[in-house]
């Protein structure tokens, strides 16, 4: 290769994060993200991802300098096949920086290796899967990408060995006006904000009835609930809202991501599935307590107890299609990797940090 990796971290001046993912995944990756930063001190950290980072970074995140959205992708597969007409712009505006070191943390998939490697760069690090990749540095995922202690992985793979582990995330004053348009707290009772959904598979997802009895049992310890979702999991909230029978504020679909941010911080508690909102709460310093399949021991599973706990199921299958987490194919029977842990479970834990 020609270049010492490790060297090449500390003197970069110009380094490149390529991840344009959904909220969980940045939330996880901030931590390695952190530690580049206090790595590499004098670069400039540039986060290519997409549109909703461009908006969301700049003034809550630290440890990184600037944001380029990508063009409208849907998938790196349909960028490379299509041919699309703003990818020559795109990559001539990305090789005005010239990157020392390009970090793909999107995925392990072809078509993604196939981009980075478009990429101007002296040294490109990312994930890889089961093929070659032109990387100069990877790290084959093996079907368990996605966690905080893999992106670490890939500095290791460069010889850093002193990290940041907890993500962090600043409120700005616009997020509290956004929020304000859609919800003012009332003071005297404790703020709990419920996620009952997730864009990750159904299998994944605590069931909507056991979200139910949570609430139930919130409301009677005098709480105010609130619960949150983003537009494609209105209609798991509307099956939650049918059926709970005490005063919930249901602000799901109407929350821009600054006004979710503001209430997350505003919370005294957060609970939720594996999913953005629950990170991001992580992020900000607000206590919660996740709900937690078992192929998230390695990903996403929370390294302090202070203000976080984690139910954790047990189950690796489903016993209605005997399909196994992670390395089947989904099996969209809700909560059937999650259905162990129980309401009593999590109503322990919920009382032991309120």
């Amino acid at each position: 290769m020609g270049i010492e990796p490790l060297s090449a971290l500390h003197e970069a001046k110009h380094i490149g994060i390529l991840q344009p993912g959904e909220l969980r995944e940045f939330v996880l990756a901030l931590p390695m993200l952190q530690t580049l930063r206090k790595a590499a001190p004098d670069a400039h950290i540039t986060f290519i991802g997409s549109d909703w980072h461009a908006s969301f970074v700049e003034g809550r995140i630290d440890c990184i300098d600037g944001v380029i959205a990508m063009p409208g992708i849907v998938s790196f597969d349909e960028i490379l096949s299509n041919h699309m007409v703003h990818l020559d712009t795109f990559l001539s505006q990305l090789e005005e920086r010239y990157f020392d070191v390009i970090f793909q943390i999107h995925n392990g998939a072809i078509a993604t290796n196939q981009f980075a490697n478009m990429i101007a760069a002296d040294l490109r690090v990312g994930f890889s899967g089961y093929m070659p990749n032109g990387l100069d540095v990877s790290l084959d995922d093996r079907g368990l990408f996605g966690g905080t202690l893999q992106y670490m992985e890939l500095l290791m793979g460069l010889g850093q060995y002193c990290f940041e582990i907890a993500p962090h995330v600043r409120v700005r004053y616009g997020d509290m006006a956004a929020l304000r348009n859609h919800f003012t707290r009332s003071y005297g009772k404790l703020l709990v904000v419920l996620h009952p959904g997730s864009v990750a598979a159904l299998e994944y997802r605590w069931p909507v009835k056991r979200f139910i009895e949570l609430a139930e049992l919130l409301v009677q310890e005098g709480c105010m609930v609130v619960v949150v979702g983003a537009l494609e999991e209105v209609p798991v909230i509307h099956d939650f809202m049918k059926g709970v029978s005490v005063p919930v504020k249901n602000l799901a679909g109407t929350l821009s991501l600054p006004a979710l941010t503001a209430l997350l911080d505003q919370a005294d508690l957060v609970i939720g599935n594996d999913a953005g909102p629950l990170h991001l709460a992580r992020a900000l310093g607000t206590k919660s307590v996740g709900i937690y399949p078992l192929r998230s021991i390695r990903s996403s599973l929370p390294r302090f107890s202070l203000k976080e706990r984690a139910c954790m199921s047990a189950l690796a299958r489903c016993h209605r299609c005997t399909k196994i987490s992670p390395d089947d194919s989904e099996c969209s029977h809700e909560g059937a990797l999650v259905e162990d842990i129980t309401v009593e479970a999590v109503f322990r834990d919920v009382l032991s940090l309120l």
